[in-house]
């Protein structure tokens, strides 16, 4: 059975129904937890003011328990979500293959596996028996269902930054997503291990109690927004979704090839971007096969109706013309003519490049003449690199001068503080 533009629609809206899900679970526990601590700060008033300081050191702990206890509830209410969708580790993230199978792995690492052709001590030859009977299962074992285990989200009792890092990398959330409050965190839990162990006696002044409490509720938030995120834009599947106001970027389906032809027939639309105008429905399917599937190429839908307007990607060094640096890639994208001088090239193209600056470095070229291409370059804070001359244009059987422009990460980063 063939999958219909409407199937993949309908994928979307569930994939949107599943975070409201999720981040109505995640609120209702904060909920609970904040009426708690309230509850504690507002006898601070019933106290004599002498005292306060030393009741502030027993909230100090209820804020942390909370803290921990709250992050400890919202990863594994994730990973619930995520196992309970019935997918491969094939179709996984990486990350999340990798966590998932951690099991699998130990057992094909396991020293004591040898290879009975050779004698013990050949152990150079017995690390390659176990990597090639890895090799040999492969298959098999990227087709087990992805099953994320509980014991993965392990807060150590003593949830530091570095502990909370690590808790993200392993669910495949950026590794530093609290960096900017690396320091609070660490000062909660330094001073409730103090306070806890008895190994200080000192009070807290009413700014470090509030600052904490302010900062928590922050990081909390943040946790919330990002984990139902994920859910939304299937970061747990190795090519994930990505929303912005009017549009969702997505995988191609072979069910878009006749909206795929319907803008790339058009002669004004293939030739400024360098390949020639699709021919018929057939090539255009011929096209998302063969071309349109890249680890980081998207198709470019309008947010109410899901149909295909254009396309985007994020092509690696490999693939690229230009960005030459092992930590570079390209951005490359076009868009139907009934939707040019609407800024939607410039909304997916700012989605992209958010995705791409955790890593990446961006290079983005056009054929001179095409001064669409290069005003929303200029939009996006592109800067003029280089001009090459005598360009193949082999689908057009052309030569022309490219303009070459790149966006540096600390550029990106200056323009989108």
């Amino acid at each position: 059975m063939h999958e219909t533009v409407d199937d993949i629609r309908d994928k979307l809206e569930h994939d949107i129904r599943l975070a409201d899900d999720l981040r109505s679970e995640l609120e209702h526990e904060l909920e609970w937890r904040e009426e708690e601590i309230a509850l504690f700060k507002n006898q601070l008033e019933n106290i004599d003011e002498s005292k306060r300081e030393i009741y502030r050191k027993g909230l100090i702990q209820l804020l942390y328990s909370h803290w921990e206890g709250f992050t400890k509830k919202a990863f594994l209410l994730y990973i619930g979500y995520v196992n309970g969708l019935n997918i491969t580790c094939g179709e996984a993230s990486y990350m999340l293959a990798a966590t998932s199978l951690d099991g699998a792995f130990k057992r094909y690492e396991d020293p004591k596996a040898k290879d009975k052709n050779f004698p013990k001590e050949e152990s150079h030859l017995h690390r390659i028996f176990r990597r090639r009977t890895l090799l040999e299962n492969l298959e098999n074992i990227t087709s087990e269902k992805l099953n994320i285990p509980d014991s993965v989200i392990d807060t150590k009792s003593n949830l530091k930054y570095k502990v909370l890092s690590r808790l993200c990398y392993s669910c495949g959330l950026q590794k530093d997503l609290f960096k900017d409050i690396e320091d609070k965190i660490n000062k909660l839990v330094n001073m409730r291990n103090g306070y806890a162990h008895g190994a200080s006696s000192k009070g807290v002044d009413e700014e470090t109690l509030n600052d904490l409490y302010d900062k928590v509720k922050m990081a909390e938030g943040k946790l919330i927004i990002r984990l139902s995120d994920c859910l939304r834009d299937r970061k747990y599947l190795k090519m994930s979704i990505i929303h912005t106001k009017h549009l969702v970027l997505r995988q191609w389906s072979e069910a878009d090839a006749a909206d795929l032809y319907k803008y790339t027939k058009d002669p004004e639309v293939g030739p400024a971007a360098g390949w020639p105008p699709h021919g018929s429905v057939e090539e255009s399917r011929n096209i998302i096969r063969l071309v349109l599937n890249g680890p980081e190429s998207y198709a470019i839908c309008k947010k109410e109706d899901g149909r295909v307007i254009g396309a985007i990607a994020l092509m690696l060094n490999s693939d690229s013309r230009l960005a030459k640096e092992e930590d570079a890639c390209e951005l490359g994208y076009w868009i139907g003519k009934p939707f040019w001088g609407q800024g939607l090239v410039t909304e997916a193209s700012e989605a992209l490049l958010r995705r791409a600056f955790t890593e990446l470095g961006v290079w983005c070229g056009y054929y001179e003449g095409n001064e669409k291409s290069k005003r929303v370059q200029e939009k996006l804070g592109f800067r003029h690199e280089k001009t090459l001359r005598e360009v193949d244009v082999p689908l057009l059987n052309e030569v022309r001068t490219e303009q070459v422009s790149l966006l540096s990460r600390e550029a990106w980063r200056l323009k989108n503080m």
